[in-house]
């Protein structure tokens, strides 16, 4: 039996992804009362931008997408907690999107990373 990609908790107020390159990318968008808004993905790409009181939408990072990096002071090596874009081979991957948080984590060379994004 194949497993599963991905599966809804706590009532539908949460989705958890356990694949990091699912056919598209799987986005949580989190809101400030200010107008602020971070997009990120599954592997933890995304964008920030602002929406003014007409919903009109300045890009804070234009062109440049944001990424998660991690870097192993001994090796020098460095690593996406969600594989992409450097393609790398994590393990126990797992991405809890909710309504106020991503929470992104994996096991890369004996090492378990985790990072949280919220607004």
């Amino acid at each position: 039996m194949k497993e599963k990609v991905y599966e809804f908790k706590d009532q539908g107020k949460s989705c958890v992804i356990y694949e990091p390159k699912p056919p598209r990318h799987w986005f949580n968008y989190l809101w400030s009362e200010k107008g602020y808004v971070a997009q990120i993905s599954q592997s933890g790409h995304g964008r920030s931008y602002y929406l003014n009181e007409k919903a009109e939408m300045c890009m804070v990072n234009n062109q440049d997408a944001r990424y998660v990096y991690f870097r192993n002071d001994d090796t020098g090596e460095c690593w996406n907690i969600g594989a992409m874009p450097m393609g790398c081979e994590n393990w126990e991957y797992r991405c809890d999107h909710s309504i106020a948080y991503t929470r992104l984590s994996s096991i890369h060379e004996d090492i378990k990373a985790s990072c949280l994004l919220s607004v």
